[in-house]
């Protein structure tokens, strides 16, 4: 059975480093980091004689006398360099440098992860700060528009982002889609809104109550969202690419059909407008 031999186990890869830098001269060039490897690397064979069975010590051992020997022929190498000073000073003299600049880009490498997480906490606190402007630009532009119309006239809403108009008084005949004169004034107001808010979307939404079949409620409420849809659009209230209408039926009715007033709430024209702040017209 063959006998342990941790030395050129843990310790091969150091010694010659040891053997390469005395053979370069460490003894004349650098003396004094001679003496001092040679201490380091005999304390870690000590470590290994006496740790034989702790992984981390032989481990901790063998990197420490690595390192002991990697700086040592280093220092030799650089010292062969000195033309005016002792070689060993030149040889630290030259670690010394490479360790102030080793620092100098460590603060700098921490001076750029500093600044990007400030730039990163800025942009977070632009980006609340937007969000937060662009809420009161909506409280604002709902009060505005909320203003505008009589009780009977229309219900305003936020919805989310956007505002929604509940066009209570609008109205047309019996199964028909036709605007009236008697709408005009409504959709004026509604016109202003619009143009007052800057709109970059609308979405005319038709609703009925349940009397009569589903079909024909569904194509009903299309005709009289398309016939709104028409009307902003010929005033030149929204460009038509930002403009829809969409017919629902009954199928979201806001109220009991069981009864006359709830089926009266469930006729309905309801806007979903998408404002832009930053888009208003005069």
């Amino acid at each position: 059975m063959c006998s342990y031999r941790p030395k050129p186990t843990y310790l091969g890869e150091a010694q010659q480093t040891l053997k390469m830098a005395t053979d370069e001269g460490a003894e004349k060039l650098t003396p004094e980091t001679l003496a001092w490897a040679t201490a380091r690397i005999l304390s870690a064979e000590s470590t290994v004689e006496k740790n034989r069975h702790s992984s981390a010590e032989l481990t901790g051992a063998s990197t420490d006398a690595k390192e002991s020997a990697n700086r040592l022929l280093k220092m030799v190498r650089d010292a062969k360099g000195s033309k005016s000073m002792r070689p060993e000073d030149f040889a630290k003299k030259v670690e010394s440098n490479e360790q102030a600049e080793a620092l100098s880009d460590k603060n700098l490498s921490q001076a750029s992860t500093d600044l990007a997480l400030s730039q990163g906490r800025l942009a977070n606190a632009n980006a609340r700060n937007v969000r937060l402007e662009s809420e009161v630009a909506l409280d604002r532009e709902f009060e505005s528009a909320r203003r505008q119309f009589g009780k009977e006239e229309a219900e305003v809403y936020k919805q989310g982002d956007n505002l929604l108009l509940r066009l209570k008084g609008l109205s047309f005949a019996s199964n028909q889609a036709v605007i009236g004169s008697s709408n005009f004034p409504l959709l004026a107001k509604v016109q202003r809104v619009i143009r007052e808010i800057g709109a970059t979307k609308v979405v005319v939404e038709g609703h009925t109550d349940s009397v009569g079949g589903k079909e024909l409620n569904a194509e009903l409420s299309t005709r009289r969202a398309e016939a709104i849809q028409a009307y902003m659009v010929s005033n030149k209230n929204v460009a038509p690419d930002r403009i829809s209408a969409i017919g629902y039926g009954d199928t979201k009715p806001i109220s009991s059909n069981k009864t006359a007033a709830g089926r009266a709430q469930n006729r309905r024209v309801d806007l979903i407008i998408s404002a832009d702040s930053n888009a208003k017209k005069e």
